[in-house]
């Protein structure tokens, strides 16, 4: 019985699933070895038309079974594939020129631009639910906290667009390595394209041709947006992987952020992430409405970091040319890379579309916090009444520790203190504005809309349902 991926089949979308999946990998390597010959062709190497016409005809005709047999006797993975798709067609024109890295690394490449496109539809998305949160919810007064702790007010708004601000960053660093992703190109056993110019006699013209069919293949139009390394060994950098790997854990830590508070809040009634007819929080405990989708995320978080830490091993260690020490890791590390990054934000956005606010708990919060939000504003007015700062900072502090432990009004501690410069009425006033008193959230909040309406159309894109 076959182990599946956990992390394809239960986490990742039915679309990257598809990217990554055997017979689509094995599908591209057959279109590349097509388009060198078309390329081959071109520059006057003999092989036909006919013969690329029946490599074509047959690109489609996946067998696994043959193709593991083959290697089971080859202990070559490539060699394997190669001959069966020989086999196939009845030619033997594939792979003249050509290094297994020159397929197997051109075909990743192509995957992980294939990955990245779908990925930044999926934050566009996101950013877009997460404006529509913030406008909705821009001038709900919250409690703030810093160290868990009550701090300020703010808004609910402004505290969703604290986190899609840093998404959308991340967002326009995946978009920047994405435009300038370089790549590797037909570059023969040892990155000097030897074999290829023995093929065409030397004649330097026709790599220009070979580069023409590799653009075409990996989708690339305009010849001025190719990136493609020009001193690259038998493989490109390893460090490009690492880079990848570190975008992946940038892109994961805004919705990570988001789904901590979420969980924090919901595990004080005030917000949850929605829960669905007929779900179940605990199977011991009925009443349970557990944050699971957002632990989820926590979870994948954890694994984006230790793929990282692989990437970052594998980065830097290259020996001479090139070697296959990297090959096995990067056959786990790759793919489910983006399973767990599309997992992600499959959940985040489907958090984001069912999220609930409890209003009322956030007003009971509120009053609850209230005299110890409006410490600050306190601590200034009592400044400007001419009481040194820091005597006043104690004064505060000590009424608070008070309040606390005798559960008395921090008010009338404060108001019948003889050292502190507000009476009564100043100090009763500051604590009712407090709960107005978010700065300017909601002309932060605002921006950020704003920025998102500029910059995205309405994304109409559904995730899948999560389990």
């Amino acid at each position: 019985m076959a182990i599946e991926n956990i992390l394809a089949q239960r986490y990742a979308s039915k679309a990257m699933n598809t990217i990554w999946e055997e017979e689509n990998k094995i599908l591209l390597e057959r279109e590349l070895w097509i388009a060198i010959m078309s390329a081959q062709n071109e520059a006057g190497l003999e092989i036909s038309k006919k013969t690329i016409q029946d490599y074509e005809k047959e690109k489609k005709q996946i067998d696994l079974a043959s193709i593991k047999k083959r290697e089971k006797i080859l202990k070559h993975d490539v060699k394997a594939r190669l001959e069966e798709f020989n086999s196939l067609s009845g030619w033997q024109d594939a792979h003249k020129g050509l290094t297994s890295r020159d397929i197997t690394e051109n075909v990743e490449q192509k995957q992980i631009r294939q990955s990245i496109d779908l990925l930044l539809k999926k934050i566009q998305c996101s950013l877009i639910q997460l404006k529509n949160r913030a406008k909705q919810w821009q001038d709900l007064v919250i409690t703030a906290r810093t160290h868990n702790v009550p701090a300020q007010t703010t808004t609910m708004g402004k505290r969703i667009a604290m986190f899609g601000e840093e998404l959308l960053y991340s967002y326009q660093e995946l978009e920047k390595f994405y435009h300038h992703y370089p790549l590797r190109g037909i570059q023969g056993a040892v990155g000097t394209r030897m074999d290829l110019l023995s093929l065409f006699e030397n004649n330097t013209q026709n790599l220009r041709i070979i580069d023409k069919h590799l653009q075409k293949f990996h989708q690339i139009k305009a010849q001025k947006n190719i990136k493609q390394y020009n001193n690259t060994g038998q493989i490109y950098p390893r460090s490009l992987d690492f880079h990848l790997a570190s975008l992946a854990v940038l892109v994961s830590s805004a919705p990570n952020s988001f789904c901590t508070t979420l969980r924090l809040m919901a595990g004080a009634g005030l917000a949850s992430e929605g829960f669905s007819q007929g779900q179940t929080g605990s199977s011991a405990m009925p009443h349970k409405k557990n944050a699971r989708s957002c632990e989820r995320i926590h979870s994948f978080h954890i694994i984006l970091k230790g793929l990282l830490a692989s990437a970052s091993e594998l980065s830097g260690t290259q020996w001479n040319e090139g070697d296959v020490s990297c090959s096995a890791a990067r056959r786990f590390l790759l793919p489910n890379l983006f399973f767990v990054l599309d997992g992600i934000l499959e959940t985040f956005i489907t958090i984001l579309q069912n999220m609930e606010i409890s209003k009322k708990a956030i007003q009971q919060e509120n009053e609850k916090q209230l005299p110890f939000l409006a410490t600050t504003s306190l601590l200034i007015s009592a400044v400007k009444k001419g009481i040194g700062r820091e005597k006043a900072h104690k004064i505060i502090k000590n009424e608070c520790l008070n309040a606390i432990e005798d559960e008395q009004e921090l008010s009338i501690l404060l108001a019948t203190n003889k050292e502190f410069p507000l009476n009564k009425k100043e100090i009763f006033h500051i604590i009712q504005e407090t709960v107005k008193n978010t700065g300017i959230a909601i002309q932060q909040t605002k921006i950020f809309i704003e920025k998102i309406e500029e910059e995205f159309d309405e994304n109409k894109y559904s995730p899948e349902e999560i389990l």
